[in-house]
């Protein structure tokens, strides 16, 4: 979805949905850019600002079980889990993606609470900062309007 066809997300609706929002520390800054995205796109569509929680786990890896406890806890119409992972050198890339893939998809069916995957895998950092970029693909407004479409599915 492109957050920039504006007729396919006009009618979106996010009036009422409390939205718990979880955010990779790793590759910080880059994650900081999709949060403020992802928040102001989440406001623009309606969700009042008391009902958006912001919380931060060490990296990718952490997200899974960090849903699992928020949800638990908080009991959100949504989670919204961000982070970015940069291949490199080693294999790391592809176990911190697949794991981290698997574990979210893993409490998303297990729970009832809808888990948008917000963890952006790139080649390099070129490709995350045109990802994370309002000027460029702006994942973090794609995300938000995700999980409000995930949400009224309820």
């Amino acid at each position: 979805m492109n957050v920039d066809d504006k007729a396919a997300v006009s009618d979106v609706a996010g009036k009422g949905l409390k939205v718990v929002v979880l955010a990779s520390r790793f590759n910080g800054e880059y994650v900081d850019a999709m949060v403020t995205n992802c928040i102001t796109e989440l406001l623009a569509k309606g969700v009042s600002e008391d009902d958006v929680v912001i919380k931060h786990v060490g990296g990718s890896l952490e997200l899974p079980y960090a849903v699992k406890v928020v949800a638990a806890e908080i009991k959100p119409d949504v989670v919204i889990a961000l982070g970015v992972v940069v291949r490199g050198e080693t294999t790391h890339y592809d176990l911190v993606s697949e794991i981290t893939y698997q574990g979210l998809m893993q409490v998303q069916l297990n729970g009832d609470i809808p888990v948008i995957f917000g963890v952006l895998t790139c080649e390099n950092f070129e490709q995350v900062e045109d990802r994370v970029s309002s000027e460029g693909q702006n994942k973090g407004a794609e995300f938000a309007v995700t999980a409000i479409l995930q949400a009224n599915l309820k």
